[in-house]
């Protein structure tokens, strides 16, 4: 017996709920991980790096996660040396900007709702408007598909991907 009254089974990636994690231990719950899924980079930076490369044409970037922000300006970072010239950065939900602003940049839409749709609207005119979206391989398109509708274009490149963590050993949560 672990000699915690109650433990709570974690299935998302390790670091991705530090802030509940700590909730919960300060609750004298125990905390087991058995993280369902592993966020790895892309199996090539070709598409993210073109757009990387190419980063002045686009009226922004669209970040849908703090798992693309943190791949997206890291790979930034890396191959341009500064994120001075990342165009005007719009976030998902409040989460997702938290995340921008840890890395030093402003943000400039946040939809009241954390949605891609709510986001989508957020920008107002989008016509003509190109738009940079990383994000995983399994990304949604609910907001290209409602940009494009309104007469925007966007770019969905792969900065990261969501994989079946290898086999585990599942005696731990005995």
């Amino acid at each position: 017996m672990s000699g915690y009254a109650h433990t709570v089974l974690l299935t998302r990636p390790k670091g991705s709920s530090d802030g509940f994690v700590e909730v919960l231990a300060a609750h004298g719950i125990e905390v087991v991980h058995l993280p369902m899924i592993d966020i790895v980079p892309p199996v090539s930076w070709d598409e993210a790096d073109r757009a990387i490369d190419a980063v002045e044409v686009y009226s922004g970037i669209v970040l849908t996660s703090a798992n693309a922000v943190r791949f997206f300006l890291d790979r930034c970072r890396e191959r341009l040396g500064t994120l001075d010239a990342v165009p005007p950065i719009h976030a998902v939900g409040e989460k997702t900007a938290e995340a921008v602003r840890g890395y030093g940049l402003e943000v400039s839409t946040v939809p009241d709702t954390s949605s891609a749709g709510h986001l989508a609207q957020a920008l107002g005119d989008v016509s003509n408007h190109f738009f940079l979206q990383p994000g995983s391989d399994l990304q949604r398109e609910d907001f290209s598909k409602q940009v494009e509708a309104r007469g925007g274009r966007v770019n969905r490149v792969t900065v990261y991907r969501t994989v079946a963590p290898p086999a585990r050993d599942l005696a731990a949560i005995d």
